[in-house]
């Protein structure tokens, strides 16, 4: 299969996740106790539009909004991220049809540097798997917004690849979230299905700084 996200620093966000912590991380920041490793970095491609699928409507005040908000400078060595708890809180409860066996969350780095991320992992039937990745990382989705591919929702894609047994989809949302969906023995359609149950909304409002 052809890997989706071609971009070294998109490598080095997700290999950070193999310090993920358990679910549950304080709302603080602090890492829990060690859990699941992240997705390993793929390169982008964009998507057929086969694949794409159709996309969801959207209002042009809300696209207007993220895209006003997104472009706006931020000094992010100032903005306290997203506590790893209230990103985990975000993950549904189900992903292609799959219930949500574990979930896990962590903080890492420093200043503008700081990082927080939440993940859950979905099983289904016949080996057929879902992962998704939601990461508080601007200086990253900043990096990999070169590997812009189409448009989900009013954000970027980064990366979206198919093959007989894998998928990958991609998106940064706000300039300062990545949101990344990978699985096994599914379809592109429902990734993206997936990755639509996050309130992407919500994310985008938190651009400038942290949530409650």
């Amino acid at each position: 299969m052809t890997p989706v996200v071609a971009s070294t620093v998109l490598a080095v966000a997700l290999a950070g996740a193999a310090a993920s912590a358990c679910s549950g991380g304080g709302p603080d920041g602090s890492p829990t106790a060690a859990s699941s490793s992240g997705l390993p970095a793929t390169a982008s491609s964009p998507p057929s539009s086969a694949a794409r699928g159709s996309e969801p409507a959207t209002s042009s005040r809300a696209a207007g909004a993220a895209a006003a908000s997104a472009a706006a400078p931020v000094d992010w060595a100032a903005v306290p991220r997203t506590p790893p708890a209230t990103l985990e809180a975000l993950l549904p409860a189900t992903a292609a049809g799959f219930a949500r066996k574990s979930s896990a969350s962590e903080a890492a780095g420093s200043g503008a540097e700081a990082r927080t991320e939440a993940s859950a992992e979905y099983a289904g039937p016949k080996d057929a798997t879902v992962r998704l990745v939601v990461q508080d990382n601007p200086l990253r989705a900043e990096d990999i917004l070169s590997e812009r591919s189409g448009s989900f929702r009013g954000h970027p894609v980064v990366g979206a690849e198919e093959s007989s047994d894998e998928a990958d989809f991609a998106i940064v949302v706000a300039g300062r979230f990545v949101v990344i969906a990978r699985g096994a023995n599914v379809k592109l359609a429902a990734l993206r299905e997936t990755v639509g149950k996050l309130d992407l909304d919500k994310l985008a409002a938190w651009r400038q700084s942290a949530p409650p």
